[in-house]
């Protein structure tokens, strides 16, 4: 939950993936065969090759599925929880990171400093930012940044970095 006064509250709820069963006899009756799980998702090989990302986000929980879903497409994963942490790690790795995903509204240091931040010191890094909030504004002084609103499925997440990956 992300509650900031004057904006608004956002609430994340994760549900685990299940398939229901809807089979019912001639009577009326709850259905006959418990939820099954559903199978993982394949890994996805990306065409843009194996990339060095800077994940920062401040909820372990958005972090935590989304570095999952980014490595099981490939890529080398460097995860922060702030700005701060994220500027550390930046500084040990800056010659690797090829793309930066940051969530837009964190203490501190938000994404979009924390963008023209590293872009200032890297020039040509990319960048996707995230929000849950729809009237976030992205306005960049150093190139483009690329946004995406949460919720967002697995699928959308892994177009955006390819998109992003791809772009001149």
């Amino acid at each position: 939950m992300e509650s900031e006064p004057g904006r608004g509250t956002c609430i994340e709820v994760f549900f685990p993936a299940v398939e229901v069963s809807r089979q019912r006899s001639s009577i009326a009756e709850f259905p006959t065969q418990a939820s099954e799980p559903v199978a993982p998702p394949a890994k996805v090989v990306l065409e843009t090759g194996r990339k060095t990302i800077l994940l920062v986000d401040d909820h372990p929980a958005a972090r935590k599925s989304m570095h999952r879903v980014l490595l099981d497409a490939g890529h080398l994963i460097l995860a922060a929880s702030s700005g701060k942490e994220a500027l550390n790690l930046f500084a040990e790795h800056s010659g690797a990171v090829d793309l930066l995903i940051a969530d837009c509204t964190m203490p501190g240091m938000n994404g979009q400093e924390l963008a023209e931040t590293l872009v200032r010191q890297k020039p040509g890094l990319k960048v996707v930012l995230i929000s849950g909030y729809q009237d976030v504004p992205v306005e960049s002084a150093v190139g483009t940044v690329e946004l995406i609103r949460k919720p967002f499925s697995r699928r959308a997440l892994i177009e955006r970095v390819v998109e992003v990956l791809r772009s001149p």
